[in-house]
């Protein structure tokens, strides 16, 4: 993961700065995963963080959530896990206490021992 960005996108090889409201694909071929793609300011409070994980009970959790979606993937076995969280976040242009602010959370799942 190159970068977990503000703007609710996680990208890859390169850091995605600004709000790009234009469909896929964007210029200059950015490479990234939107799980929630929008105008966010955090100068108005919130917070991005990001974490890890191969904790046994989360691993479970998502191979099942996985199989469940999709059960053409039998044999799936999530080994990693990245969770992404933008948490208390305003959109651009809010400038009061009484905005709407949001919580999202996102997860990517490594794959391993992946044969349909």
């Amino acid at each position: 993961m190159d970068q977990v960005n503000t703007n609710g996108v996680v990208s890859f090889l390169s850091p995605v700065g600004t709000y790009t409201p234009n469909p896929f694909p964007i210029a200059n071929d950015a490479r990234m995963i939107a799980p929630f793609w929008a105008d966010i300011d955090t100068r108005n409070g919130g917070t991005v963080w990001y974490r890890e994980t191969t904790e046994d009970s989360l691993l479970d959790k998502a191979t099942d959530e996985i199989k469940d979606y999709f059960p053409q993937f039998l044999r799936f076995r999530a080994s990693w896990i990245f969770i992404a969280t933008w948490e208390n976040v305003a959109f651009y242009g809010c400038a009061s206490e009484g905005c709407l602010k949001v919580k999202l959370q996102s997860c990517i799942y490594s794959i391993t021992n992946f044969n349909v």
